[in-house]
């Protein structure tokens, strides 16, 4: 049932100042709905999106992202991530979504939402040393990226025209991030901008580290990777890297060598450039799943999957 407009607004009023990041997922965008995955478990009432964070933190299995609902007081926990073609636009730029509207979370990585932006359009926004990526299948797959250089911010753009999100990896913040002519509500069109602010400091931010790695040792977890990530195993050496194996295209599923120090049989994954028929550079992984959009001469595509 529904809660009257009046109740969602003060929900929404007292919740604005920590939205972006609850309890260790980070805030993704605005969405019309909350897409789930095969095997994932039944949405359920529940009060605040941090009584949903945990709640999805801890499943025996736990989900990578989830969504909340104000309007609906609807948690939904899921392996799945938005597609720029559900997000709305929300009501500022600091991450805050209509009442009815999904509230999209993911797994917190090392840098916190800093808002929503409309002028980080070109590298020179960005300053020297900036690397722009690909336009990639999930948010997700920008942060991987990006982890592999010294940056001080992450952004991305959805686009409903490509269907995909738009990776710019920065060395410094954008010029004019502080400027409110700049901001833009959240939504299709803006840049996600994700950035320590001038009151974050490195001592906060090794804080927040502590406090998550103190909230898994209560838990007797061991985490060798961010929620979401897999630990998987470095072929010939006692190491292993971490991999998102939702989408990384040459470890799609699972682990190709194992998952490092498990006790348990775990999935396998595939490298989705080796099957057969599909066009050069013309195949992603989604949702752990190969999934192709050409083929080659000769195949049919079929459910993704190129056929003789």
């Amino acid at each position: 049932m529904l809660r009257s407009t009046s109740h969602v607004l003060s929900i929404l009023l007292l919740l604005t100042a920590f939205i972006s990041v609850v309890n260790g997922y980070e805030f993704l965008g605005c969405e019309s709905q909350a897409p789930q995955g095969e095997g994932d478990p039944e949405p359920v009432t529940l009060d605040t999106p941090s009584d949903c964070a945990d709640y999805c933190s801890g499943l025996e299995t736990p989900t990578p992202y989830f969504y909340y609902s104000f309007g609906q007081a609807s948690c939904v926990c899921s392996t799945v991530a938005a597609t720029p073609s559900i997000y709305t636009t929300g009501t500022d730029n600091k991450g805050t979504c209509a009442a009815n509207d999904y509230n999209q979370y993911k797994a917190q990585s090392d840098i916190p939402f800093y808002g929503c932006f409309t002028n980080a359009d070109s590298r020179s926004d960005f300053g020297s040393g900036t690397v722009e990526g690909d336009y990639l299948a999930t948010p997700a797959q920008c942060f991987d990226r990006c982890a592999g250089y010294s940056y001080d911010q992450v952004a991305f753009q959805p686009s409903t025209t490509v269907g995909q999100f738009y990776c710019v990896c920065a060395q410094n913040r954008l010029t004019d991030v502080d400027s409110t002519a700049s901001q833009a509500n959240c939504g299709v069109g803006a840049f996600f901008v994700y950035a320590e602010g001038p009151e974050s400091t490195a001592s906060q931010v090794d804080r927040r580290r502590l406090r998550e790695r103190l909230r898994l040792a209560k838990k007797g977890v061991v985490e060798y990777c961010p929620t979401g990530m897999k630990a998987c195993n470095v072929q010939g050496y006692d190491s292993y890297e971490c991999i998102n194996t939702a989408s990384e295209l040459e470890a799609c599923g699972g682990c190709m060598d194992g998952e490092y120090k498990s006790q348990s049989n775990t999935t396998t994954g595939v490298d989705c450039t080796t099957l057969p028929g599909i066009a050069f550079g013309a195949v992603t992984c989604y949702n752990s799943k190969c999934e192709a959009y050409a083929c080659k001469k000769g195949y049919t595509l079929v459910d993704g999957i190129c056929e003789l």
